[in-house]
């Protein structure tokens, strides 16, 4: 298992062949790739007391499964099986569920039910509308403007099928009248799905050609099953370490944040908050491009700088769920209910995306993202709760939800004042271009994580940048080994 270290007769280095910042998704892919080609000497530095980073799990004393961080596993144009994480989560015999719901109902303050199919093409022509919508700060937004915006970000999206999608697609049950509630819906979606202030919007061409589909698996026990399973499989001893007797050290190191970090003639040095050093000539850096952005590991330049310049087209987003275990029969009274997604947009309160579970896990999560994210964490049990308690009223569906968290505060994440994620995901700039793993800062030094990959955001994106990084370090050892070889 994990090992919490004590630091009081901490020796002064403890050396590996690769040392890895993050034990998430993406550090401990990295630590099972290096494994994998041989290489058992790593240690994976945690901060927190926990393994998992984003991806984080609670269960109720009733048993109910709350996911604080990703919740799906997404289909890849539409192929759940096209996700790198199914496999492995077959070879991990860990029990899902397929959410196969597209449906998702949007509620504005007439109260009137307006359903789009996240397939249908209405829904990204509304997210071509209102992720260039920000320009204004005004509700208004010519066809002109709209047309310009466009073509900077998507030169080749064809502007007139645009128009003629957002108000002919018969997909769709929005009627042409309600295009004047747009911007509502643009302001929606600029605080759930981009960093929230201006300019950290993500790129219109990211949201148009994202392969990831709504739904997908849902881990039976939570997704930080998947981050346990692949922890146990690290730390579980090779054929040869047992027959060395070398299996006393641990791989990951919980509480151990790293607080600095510094080139030495024997490699690369990290040093943990109580002091404690640990060195090796590979070093991956897998934490929250927040906490690298805020400065939380010091390097000296010329490594700062060049780890700035890789993560400036970078800002994390504000994410936060708001979660209220309630009564199986909310569910087993009305299936419409279940795994169901409703979009909120009053005219008094910010706006939230409402996400409800089933019969076997009973809950409903009020989501919201953007600048309302990060004053929902900041706000008293007493504001969160009523906070979503109007906008559960404002969903006839979901009035007995309303009526029934009356007894209790909510389950709340708290991703952007946490001081080792200091964001709930990635998202890059209009217009930046980012990085894809393995991204060599020098010598032995690389970034990973689920920023560096084509898609921010997603748990397959950590994942196959996790591999990605092993991989190179891997061959990075293996070519280090045979210069060793050849000069003895």
């Amino acid at each position: 298992m994990q090992e919490h270290i004590d630091h009081s007769a901490s020796r002064k280095y403890e050396h590996a062949d690769a040392i890895i910042v993050g034990a998430g998704v993406a550090g401990l892919n990295a630590a099972l790739k290096l494994k994998e080609r041989g290489f058992n000497d790593v240690l994976v530095l945690e901060a927190a007391d926990r393994i998992g980073g984003r991806v984080h799990t609670i269960k109720t004393p009733n048993g109910v499964v709350i996911n604080q961080g990703a919740h799906w596993t997404h289909p890849l144009d539409g192929k759940i099986a096209d996700n790198p994480v199914t496999a492995d989560l077959t070879a991990y015999n860990i029990p899902s569920v397929f959410d196969d719901s597209t449906q998702l109902s949007i509620f504005f303050s007439d109260g009137v039910e307006r359903k789009v199919d996240f397939r249908s093409k209405m829904l990204n022509s509304v997210c071509r509308y209102a992720i260039t919508h920000y320009v204004k700060e005004t509700p208004e937004l010519t066809m002109e403007e709209m047309e310009h915006q466009l073509a900077k970000v998507a030169p080749n999206l064809i502007f007139e099928n645009v128009v003629k999608e957002m108000v002919n697609d018969s997909s769709a049950q929005i009627e042409p009248a309600d295009q004047k509630r747009y911007p509502l819906l643009a302001k929606y979606i600029r605080q759930n799905w981009t960093a929230g202030v201006h300019p950290a919007h993500c790129s219109l061409a990211d949201v148009l050609f994202d392969p990831h589909n709504p739904g997908g698996l849902i881990l039976s026990g939570g997704m930080e099953q998947y981050p346990h399973a692949m922890a146990d499989e690290l730390n579980e001893p090779t054929e040869i370490e047992v027959k060395a007797e070398a299996i006393g050290r641990s791989k990951i190191r919980l509480g151990c944040a790293a607080k600095h970090l510094t080139r030495t003639n024997d490699g690369w040095m990290i040093e943990d908050q109580n002091g404690h050093r640990y060195i090796a000539p590979y070093c991956a850096l897998s934490p929250s491009i927040g906490v690298l952005q805020n400065g939380d590991i010091k390097m000296q330049d010329p490594i700062k700088a060049k780890v700035d310049d890789a993560i400036k087209d970078y800002r994390m987003g504000a994410m936060m769920k708001m979660t209220f275990p309630i009564d199986p029969s909310f569910f087993t009274s009305d299936k419409d209910r279940v795994n169901h997604r409703y979009c909120v947009m009053l005219d008094d309160v910010e706006p939230a995306l409402v996400i409800t579970g089933n019969a076997k896990n009973s809950t409903v999560t009020v989501l919201c993202g953007g600048e309302n994210a990060i004053k929902m964490e900041k706000a008293s049990a007493q504001d969160q709760k009523a906070y979503c308690k109007h906008i559960l009223q404002a969903v006839p569906t979901l009035k007995q939800a309303h009526d029934a968290i009356n007894g209790g505060a909510p389950i709340t994440t708290d991703w952007s004042q946490n001081k080792f994620t200091r964001g709930a995901y990635s998202t890059k700039v209009v217009g930046g271009k980012g990085q894809e793993a393995p991204y060599w800062v020098e010598d032995g030094l690389l970034l990973c994580g689920e920023a560096f990959s084509k898609f921010t955001g997603y748990v397959d994106s950590a994942m196959e940048s996790g591999e990605k990084a092993g991989e190179a370090m891997a061959e990075a050892l293996t070519k280090r080994q045979q210069t060793m070889a050849r000069a003895m």
